[in-house]
């Protein structure tokens, strides 16, 4: 559960059909909010066994709430280690399932292993992501900063959908 629509009727989302999500729109349109919205349901119908949240706040504080992670270098090791640490262990622990083709994701995993050793959903939350692609003004050292972010996202969006990690932009 996500939020309701205009009508007021609830909308869901199968983030194993849909793992990534774009939340776009113009400026004051309530992209902040909406994504405020998805994090209180998570927050109020999940605990951290089942759901990890990694919130990005790329500027702004929209999401101070939350404790958020809003300077460049520390998004960008907590990208690093995701496809460094979280990644190569969530493929690891798999792996050998996908070789004799008893299963082909992380979901598949958590339930043949009915709870022992599940693997959380991983939802990465990207808020203000459009400033990463803003240069002007800024220094050398945040404009490789902000290649490196971009990159990161990228690596995780291709390859994470399968290990139960999904991301949500706005």
């Amino acid at each position: 559960y996500i939020g309701n629509d205009y009508s007021g009727l609830p909308v869901f989302l199968d983030m194993r059909k849909y793992p990534h999500i774009l939340i776009s729109g113009s400026t004051r349109s309530g992209k902040s909010k909406m994504t405020d919205c998805i994090l209180t349901n998570l927050v109020t119908n999940f605990d951290n066994k089942k759901v990890n949240l990694y919130l990005f706040q790329i500027s702004k504080n929209d999401l101070v709430l939350y404790e958020d992670l809003d300077e460049l270098s520390l998004v960008e090791r907590s990208l690093r280690y995701i496809l460094e640490q979280i990644i190569p262990y969530r493929e690891k622990l798999i792996r050998p399932y996908r070789k004799r083709a008893i299963l082909d994701n992380i979901d598949e995993y958590n339930k043949l292993k009915k709870c022992i050793n599940e693997q959380p959903m991983i939802l990465l939350v990207f808020d203000e992501t459009s400033s990463i692609y803003q240069t002007k003004g800024c220094s050398k050292e945040d404009v490789k900063l902000k290649d490196e972010i971009k990159g990161h996202i990228n690596r995780i969006i291709q390859t994470s959908a399968s290990l139960g990690i999904y991301t949500l932009i706005s």
